[in-house]
């Protein structure tokens, strides 16, 4: 992560240009530091405006995960601005190079951030845990996201405790190598390891939450995919607990723990990030329900008797072709058939924002036929045998079947 070993000295620079914002040196890598979180940050405020687009544009309304991401988005601008601030005093740099005072101020940020680290991570899991709450009507899902939620919680309190509270109660941002707290290294593993847990439990969420949904395999494989795309997270989780055993034994936290520091960014940035991966266009046009609000009344019927409405497939459309995506109902008979054959069974769904059942399958592709209803003569035999196409007016309409 070293760059070339020249600095900039007063005559140096050449005329009309300024020194580079950061420099890097043997001796010196608070810039890779600066790089890597800048970096980071641009990349969440981008993610950010994108999901403000989706939810306003295609897919609203905007509901507590998309709040909750926001959050998380903060705090993570949060932590990696006290990142660049540790390095702006001298953190990355040996630390004959750095003066007391400034380390002192570099340790006490440090100590923040990683408080703040912890804290953004839970967000961005518990964003996620309401994503899949927002998904799916069934209480036998919002079950087991509860059950994650919870031992997320759990995990968040008691690395906030064991992290805060260090072998100096008084001065705990000195406890940063193994000659000052030796239960540090221990401390992380710990922390790093159920981090992962969770992140693994959050994948199998999505395997559970269309394992017996009657869906064709490649929209199955495009809902895996996107909740898939957060595991890179755990290999960043392990990098970076790496990288800490390798600081913890060593004189010079500063310098060598440059590492650390960078795949702390890496990993945070990229679990803020993968929070809104399963939010994109392809992903809500084939998973999408009625995200917690009643079904626009030309697409779906919320009918008293609570039987089954269908929705238009691509979601949001305008007036053109309306009347041929009214809505129907399924009778008892053509609903005892769709439970008889495997799918998942009913459950009452959640919420006072959803007022009707909601399937998510298959497109059904319905044709409907008009002829003339009066004797013919000798046309009747062509009109409605041998495939004759005339006196025939023909429409063909895609639905997508959405138990609310």
């Amino acid at each position: 992560m070293s760059a070339p070993t020249s600095t900039y000295g007063p005559g140096s620079i050449p005329t009309g240009q300024s020194a580079p914002f950061v420099i890097t040196s043997p001796t010196d890598h608070s810039g890779d530091i600066v790089i890597v979180a800048a970096t980071g940050m641009a990349l969440i405020l981008v993610t950010l405006s994108i999901r403000v687009y989706i939810r306003s544009s295609f897919s609203g309304p905007w509901l507590a995960d998309d709040t909750v991401f926001a959050l998380a988005t903060v705090a993570s601008l949060v932590q990696s601005s006290l990142v660049c601030a540790s390095a702006h005093f001298g953190w990355g740099k040996v630390i004959q190079d750095i003066k007391p005072l400034y380390l002192v101020k570099a340790e006490k940020i440090i100590y923040a951030s990683d408080i703040v680290y912890i804290v953004t991570l839970v967000l961005s899991k518990h964003s996620l845990d309401l994503l899949f709450i927002r998904l799916t009507p069934y209480n036998s899902h919002i079950r087991v996201v509860k059950c994650i939620r919870y031992f997320t919680l759990v995990w968040a309190i008691t690395s906030l405790g064991v992290i805060s509270l260090r072998c100096h109660t008084r001065t705990p941002w000195i406890d940063i190598i193994d000659g000052q707290c030796p239960s540090m290294l221990v401390r992380w593993q710990i922390v790093t390891a159920f981090n992962i847990i969770s992140e693994a439990a959050i994948f199998g969420m999505s395997i559970f939450l269309i394992f017996r949904l009657k869906m064709a395999l490649s929209q199955k494989s495009i809902v895996v995919i996107a909740f898939g795309m957060r595991l890179p997270t755990i290999a960043f989780c392990a990098l970076r607990i790496h990288y800490f055993f390798q600081a913890f034994f060593t004189t010079d936290p500063s310098f060598d723990g440059v590492f650390f520091s960078a795949w702390t960014q890496t990993e945070l940035a990229y679990s803020v990030i993968s929070a809104t991966l399963p939010c994109l266009k392809p992903f809500m046009s084939t998973i999408s329900t009625n995200w917690g609000e009643a079904p626009k009344p030309e697409y779906a019927s919320s009918n008293p008797s609570g039987s089954y409405g269908l929705r238009d497939l691509f979601g949001k459309s305008d007036n053109t072709g309306s009347e041929a995506s009214k809505s129907k109902a399924v009778t008892p008979e053509q609903e005892s058939q769709d439970r008889s054959a495997g799918g998942l069974p009913y459950e009452p769904v959640h919420g006072s924002a959803m007022n009707h059942r909601t399937l998510r399958g298959d497109s059904v592709s319905h044709t409907t036929t008009i002829m003339h209803g009066f004797n013919l003569g000798d046309d009747r035999i062509s009109t409605r045998s041998n495939d004759s196409q005339q006196m025939i007016i023909r429409k063909d309409t895609m639905y997508s079947v959405d138990h609310a």
